[in-house]
């Protein structure tokens, strides 16, 4: 399985629960551009190694800017066992440079106390971000309206008496090496399913309904992530999971990278959100390049609208805008039923609300453009439409997936196919 731009850990972590702990073993090679982020996703599952680390300390690394001192050892060690056995080893590729620099600093970081660490986050919250505000104001309880607002504020998932110490990979900088303020939201990573009102999860070998296991809205959001981290750890540990991070570009002009893919003949190839900045023709040429005869491809577009005219308020005629404008308040007013603890009249930028009947309208569109001149079989998994339900904690409602694999493959998608 390739990632392409995992970021963290891509879709490995969404798709956890379908793999079996005691089944055959999964490859996944990521690739990344930033130096970054490969050197934080090799120190997370590094650390996923060490049986004693608990999920909540990964859960920590990865989205929290309070650690507790538990973390930070485990991940300082982590990221010096890397460096020492890339110095034993006789692999000329070996880690790359621009990785050993940053882990050789995130290896050596001082502890950072708990104030000045919360001190730092608050100096770097763009407070003019007014969507973020909105999106912490469409929860019903105030509770959870100030626990989520305190969260973006601070960035700290965890804040208890354990947590004492400053998330080395959150609280510190160093640009000339390539590390920057970086911050991972929970409140994102976290899918809205998570937060329905009446349905039962199956995770690893327990039973759990997140509803009840939190009444809160980032309880919830800290029950799911370290549950499915510790069915991902269960798999680390077992074998089963083998990911392998890699600093890499996509691009045509990356001729070693699509070699090493191709010769891995790949039975999925995730895009994450890469079409939003690369041209279909390119994405094209590349995907057809590493497609073996059982690949399927899997992507998302969160600014797909701005390559299809009609998706915005202003292209239409004054008309019918109200008409949109009033579907997308009905629709937003009627998701917001399945979810726990979502206000009905949650606030939105009015042009946001119009999108929600605008995006299904015009996303055939899009894929019409995306896949022209390619014969391809579509699939959406969710439901028929490739656009989720509106949530407002959302990067984007008009957020596109769509599965696809070239028909020369022989490969169907029976009863989930999409036509456009």
């Amino acid at each position: 399985m390739i990632e392409f731009g995992f970021v963290d850990l891509g879709i490995s972590f969404d798709g956890i629960d379908s793999l079996d702990p005691n089944g055959a073993p999964v490859h996944i090679f990521g690739y990344e551009m930033e130096p970054f982020c490969v050197a934080k996703t090799t120190v997370m599952l590094e650390m996923m190694k060490d049986v004693s680390t608990s999920p909540r300390s990964i859960v920590e690394e990865w989205m929290s800017s309070l650690w507790t001192q538990a973390t930070y050892n485990t991940f300082q060690s982590s990221a010096n066992v890397i460096l020492q056995r890339a110095a034993n080893s006789s692999d000329e590729k070996g880690v790359h440079e621009k990785l050993k620099a940053i882990l050789n600093f995130l290896g050596k970081v001082p502890k950072m106390p708990r104030k000045e660490a919360i001190t730092f986050q608050l100096k770097g919250t763009t407070i003019g971000d007014l969507l973020t505000f909105m999106q912490c104001c469409s929860l019903s309880s105030e509770v959870d309206r100030v626990a989520a607002t305190r969260y973006y504020l601070t960035k700290a998932l965890y804040e208890d008496e354990e947590t004492t110490v400053g998330s080395v990979v959150m609280c510190h900088t160093k640009e000339e090496i390539g590390i920057k303020q970086l911050f991972s939201s929970c409140t994102e990573a976290v899918p809205s399913f998570a937060h329905l009102s009446s349905i039962f999860y199956l995770s690893g070998d327990r039973k759990k309904e997140y509803r009840k296991a939190s009444s809160s809205f980032m309880g919830r959001a800290k029950d799911y992530l370290e549950d499915k981290m510790e069915n991902y750890m269960k798999c680390v540990h077992k074998g089963t999971l083998i990911f392998i991070p890699k600093l890499g570009t996509v691009s045509a002009n990356n001729k070693e990278m699509i070699k090493e893919v191709k010769e891995m003949d790949p039975f999925i190839v995730s895009w994450s959100n890469i079409i939003d900045y690369i041209e279909p023709s390119s994405i094209h040429a590349i995907a057809k390049e590493i497609s073996g005869h059982n690949t399927i491809h899997y992507v998302h577009s969160c600014n797909w609208t701005s390559r299809v005219y009609g998706t915005d308020i202003l292209d239409i005629n004054d008309k019918a805008k109200l008409f949109f404008y009033s579907l997308g308040l009905i629709t937003c007013e009627q998701s917001a039923g399945i979810y726990i603890g979502i206000a009905e009249n949650a606030p939105h930028h009015y042009r946001n609300i119009c999108s929600i009947g605008l995006g299904r309208k015009y996303v055939d569109t899009f894929f019409r453009y995306f896949f022209h001149g390619e014969d391809v079989s579509c699939a959406c998994f969710a439901s028929k439409c490739p656009l989720p339900m509106p949530y407002p904690f959302s990067r984007n409602d008009a957020t596109a997936f769509v599965v696809f694999a070239y028909k020369e493959s022989g490969i169907k998608f029976g009863q989930d196919a999409y036509e456009f």
